[in-house]
């Protein structure tokens, strides 16, 4: 890190204490300001009713209760501090809620969309792709097919173009060069939602929802069963986490609900991804944080189903069983063959496969 870059660093962190000060002040003299509010409502009722109670005005037994219900009253009042930091939360979520959404769409949709793909048959053919205008590519000359049944493994090191032909197949970046097409159908004449009912994700970063488990998996099939919810977290092996759930389905979850660890998260967006019965579906790293037997297991159900898979991956489960696998470097495809090939090869993939080996 440069001298520049860690000033910066230090200087943001020397602003975000400040701030947290700042607000745990004033949190600290809302709290304070009530509970005095509070004694000093409770002191003024004792003093005025016992001065009622000694002119005969007021019953005595009553003094008591009034005094119980002033200091009662300041309970409601006592939240409103909390409430106000959640008020300004909430604020400023909405604020970024509406940037995002006067964004202008990354890949605008066709003024007039052709009609869904007649199969999910989706092939790349010399891809180009470039995250801004520009930067530096991240696809070069990239072809892949995939279609229900058919699976492929790309593999290569952190920053070769792994997540880069995802993003290009869910269309969420518009390819510079080359064709994508499904069904034999440009993508460029289908909307981002019908090329995205044909290819589903289930990737490292899912996104849960702070709401029940049902919620979370139920976004991918609204009308699925409990058996059928159940089933799909048994699937990749949270099937006694569920259990241990104290309202099972129907627990919170996410932020303001219970924890969720990495590898849960991870397989929670995979049981969603399930549940959509995409024929085409990308998994990155489902085995990331399990258990040598527990990522065999996932990765194996994963593939038991006849649909299209692209497994993207760092380690060595399920690479045996791939019809094809692609070895990516700096969004170039280097090698490509079946896991025996490829081994017998001694080239790229070998040497991966050797480094693992030895890291594992």
């Amino acid at each position: 890190m440069s001298a520049s870059m860690l000033a910066a660093a230090e200087d943001a962190d020397r602003r975000l204490t400040a701030l947290g000060r700042r607000v745990a002040w004033y949190a600290g003299i809302g709290s304070a300001l009530v509970i005095t509010g509070a004694g000093i409502g409770v002191w003024l009722v004792l003093r005025v009713g016992i001065g009622a109670a000694a002119a005969g005005t007021l019953d005595p037994l009553l003094i008591g209760a009034l005094a119980l219900l002033a200091a009662s009253s300041f309970e409601s009042v006592a939240l409103l501090p909390a409430g106000l930091d959640h008020l300004e939360a909430g604020v400023a979520a909405a604020g970024r809620l509406d940037d995002l959404a006067a964004r202008p769409d990354p890949v605008p949709d066709p003024v007039s969309p052709a009609a869904a793909p007649a199969s999910a048959a989706v092939s790349l053919r010399g891809v180009w792709l470039r995250h801004r205008e520009g930067g530096s590519w991240a696809l070069r000359g990239v072809d892949l097919d995939l279609a229900p049944g058919r699976r492929v493994a790309l593999v290569g090191e952190s920053g070769a173009g792994k997540s880069s032909v995802a993003a290009a197949l869910l269309r969420f970046r518009d390819i510079a060069a080359g064709s994508y097409s499904i069904g034999g159908t440009d993508v460029a004449h289908l909307t981002g939602e019908q090329v995205r009912r044909v290819v589903g994700a289930a990737g490292e970063d899912a996104h849960l929802l702070a709401a029940s488990l049902r919620t979370n998996l139920s976004i991918a099939d609204p009308d699925a069963t409990d058996d059928t919810l159940t089933a799909a977290l048994g699937a990749v092996h949270l099937g006694e986490w569920l259990t241990s759930l104290p309202d099972g389905l129907d627990t919170p979850i996410g932020p303001g609900g219970r924890p969720v660890s990495g590898g849960e998260r991870r397989r929670i967006s995979l049981a969603r991804a399930l549940l959509g019965g995409f024929p085409i579906l990308i998994v990155d790293e489902p085995a990331a944080g399990l258990d040598t037997a527990t990522a065999r297991s996932v990765v194996d159900e994963i593939l038991a189903v006849d649909r299209g898979v692209l497994l993207i991956t760092h380690g060595t489960e399920g690479l045996a069983s791939m019809d094809e696998i692609i070895v990516l470097d700096e969004g170039r495809v280097v090698e490509r063959g079946t896991h025996r090939d490829l081994t017998a090869a001694g080239g790229r993939y070998a040497e991966l496969q050797r480094v693992r080996h030895q890291a594992g």
